[in-house]
């Protein structure tokens, strides 16, 4: 087959020929990679989504989340007042989220006022 070659997993890919005119073999990707990639294609806005139900759920223990970092896996925010904190996880199966800012009760310096 002319143009196409045969990947690890057994399945026929189009592939570019190489210098000598015969397909070029085509390595598999790796599952978590392919899997990963079709959930970036499906919810390219996940972190937005996990980012704002952390919020509303530290948020009705009265926290009030601000400067989310971002690292490849997951994004962590602290309390403007109390400083506790949520770390939301990105999976390709199961998304979850910890963190005190989830368990406990705000508790504001004395002398902090929501604004």
């Amino acid at each position: 087959m002319e143009g196409r070659s045969i990947t690890g997993a057994g399945v026929m890919a189009p592939s570019a020929l190489n210098s000598g005119g015969s397909a070029a073999y085509v390595a598999p990707a790796a599952p978590g990679d392919v899997l990963q990639g079709q959930l970036e294609c499906l919810m390219p806005n996940q972190w937005d989504v996990l980012e704002r139900i952390a919020t509303f759920s530290a948020k009705v223990r009265g926290h009030r989340l601000a400067g989310w970092k971002r690292s490849p896996h997951s994004c962590t925010a602290a309390c403007a007042a109390c400083s506790r904190t949520v770390t939301v996880y990105r999976s390709v199966l199961q998304p979850e989220m910890q963190g005190d800012a989830l368990h406990s009760q705000c508790e504001e310096p004395p002398g902090c006022t929501d604004v």
